[in-house]
């Protein structure tokens, strides 16, 4: 379980990363993340696949470099869920938007707002 939340939390550290916007300059959104947060508290705009398609493949970077160390207690958790990556990817994911519906700035604050 420590690993999956080491996945999450720095999915989200990259998405605040990445200042490639959709939203607009006027928008005042920044981030990726501030993007996500405002979309899933309002409307999801005509780019929420591409959001989806970006939450995806920094999820899956960091899937590809924790290891699962044979005598963990991650390990019988992968062996129960008989370890499926497509299931880890929409369990992560789902956890990611789920805290992106919690998560306040300024900016995110100020554009729902308005919005």
């Amino acid at each position: 379980m420590k690993q999956l939340k080491q996945i999450i939390n720095r999915t989200i550290k990259d998405l605040k990363q990445i200042n490639v916007t959709l939203s607009g300059d006027d928008s005042g959104l920044t981030t990726i993340w501030d993007e996500v947060c405002a979309q899933v508290r309002s409307d999801n705009s005509f780019y929420w696949d591409g959001y989806i398609d970006t939450i995806n493949k920094v999820i899956q970077s960091h899937m590809q470099v924790l290891p699962v160390e044979e005598n963990s207690e991650e390990k019988e958790y992968y062996d129960d869920c008989d370890f499926q990556t497509d299931y880890l990817l929409k369990e992560i994911r789902s956890e990611v938007l789920t805290r992106a519906q919690t998560y306040h700035n300024s900016r995110v604050n100020r554009y729902l707002a308005f919005a």
